[in-house]
């Protein structure tokens, strides 16, 4: 496999271009979303003393953090518009959401 593929394959994955690119790019996220579930679980997060973190400053960060329950549903929240042309994903990120895994 030569540059000229991996870049044309990686571009194809970024844009989701193809029925198989939307597949494997909402499965790169959603691993992301099940970790980010297993962190919180196991608590791994101190959201306490995050007044230097930048993005607790962005105002649809603070609706998240606002509107659920944890950090990871927080997250996944954050992340849900990635899934927006995939029911299937979204119906697993509602089950990762109301679920300990």
């Amino acid at each position: 496999m030569g540059k000229e593929e991996i870049s044309s394959l990686l571009e194809e994955f970024n844009e989701r271009k193809t029925p198989e690119a939307k597949f494997a790019y909402h499965c790169d996220k959603l691993e992301c979303d099940i970790q980010i579930k297993l962190y919180d679980q196991e608590g791994c997060f101190d959201l306490n003393n995050q007044n230097n973190n930048p993005a607790f400053k962005l105002p649809e960060v603070r609706q998240a953090l606002d509107n659920e329950k944890s950090f990871s549903n927080a997250w996944i929240e954050f992340n849900r518009n990635k899934y927006k042309d995939d029911e299937n994903f979204i119906k697993m990120l509602e089950y990762l959401k109301d679920n300990k895994i």
